[in-house]
């Protein structure tokens, strides 16, 4: 492995682990009140802004992950194809499921800016027990 190959592979896992870790315990945790849910969608609606930041955040995390899983196929791929082929499919995976949940987000956003305005939304109602 060259050392420009060593780099670019910190690289990606320093983006991957800032992003992540920014996303993680700076964003979400000024957010979410753990055990109030009440409390959580008025700090949303809110923070509209932060939890838009929150959303950017993890789709750069996705981006950096694509981009690890990519530049590791890319090394790996001359000591096992094979292996290195399903891990990067494991990689892409799991970015998917992470972009898939921050477009949940964007909803959860919409919904909690109409909990503050409103009180409890009918279609909340619908899903309460």
């Amino acid at each position: 492995m060259t050392s420009n190959t060593s780099r670019i592979l910190g690289i990606a896992f320093l983006l991957q682990a800032i992003t992540s870790l920014i996303s993680g315990t700076i964003l979400r945790q000024s957010l979410i009140v753990p055990g109030n849910i009440s409390e959580s969608m008025i700090n949303i609606a809110n923070n509209a802004l932060l939890m838009r930041a929150n959303i950017l955040v993890d789709i750069l995390t996705t981006l950096g992950i694509i981009f690890l899983g990519t530049i590791l196929f890319i090394t790996l791929r001359k000591q096992n194809e094979k292996i290195a082929l399903v891990a990067l499919g494991f990689y892409i995976l799991e970015a998917a499921l992470l972009a898939a949940s921050r477009i949940a987000a964007f909803s959860l956003l919409r919904i909690s800016q109409e909990y503050a305005t409103t009180g409890h939304p009918v279609f909340l109602q619908t899903i309460v027990f």
